[in-house]
C-alpha cells in the first residue's frame, strides 16, 4: 500500500471524526446531511466518490482521500437497508 494513498485515506476517515466530535467544524453539517439523504442520493455521492477515485490526474493522495469517503458513502448505504 502507497504512504501517499494512505495518508489521503486516514485523512478523509479523520477529517470525518472530528468533524463530528467538534460543534464548531464547518463540516460538520454536511456529514450530518449525508446521513439524512435518500438512498438515490447516497447513490449519487458514492458515484461521484468512485469517479473521483478513477480519474488519472489525481495524485495517490487524493485517490486515498476520495476512497475514504466513496467506503464511508457506502457504509451508510448499507446501513439504511438494514
Amino acid at each position: 500500500m502507497d504512504g501517499d494513498w494512505l495518508r489521503g485515506y486516514t485523512n478523509a476517515l479523520m477529517g470525518m471524526m472530528v468533524s463530528l466530535r467538534s460543534g464548531t467544524s464547518h463540516a460538520q453539517p454536511y456529514i450530518l446531511e449525508v446521513r439524512e439523504y435518500e438512498i438515490g442520493e447516497l447513490q449519487d455521492v458514492k458515484g461521484f466518490f468512485r469517479k473521483a477515485t478513477e480519474r488519472k490526474m489525481n495524485k495517490k493522495f487524493d485517490k486515498g482521500f476520495f476512497q475514504g469517503w466513496h467506503q464511508y458513502i457506502g457504509f451508510l448505504l448499507r446501513k439504511t437497508k438494514e
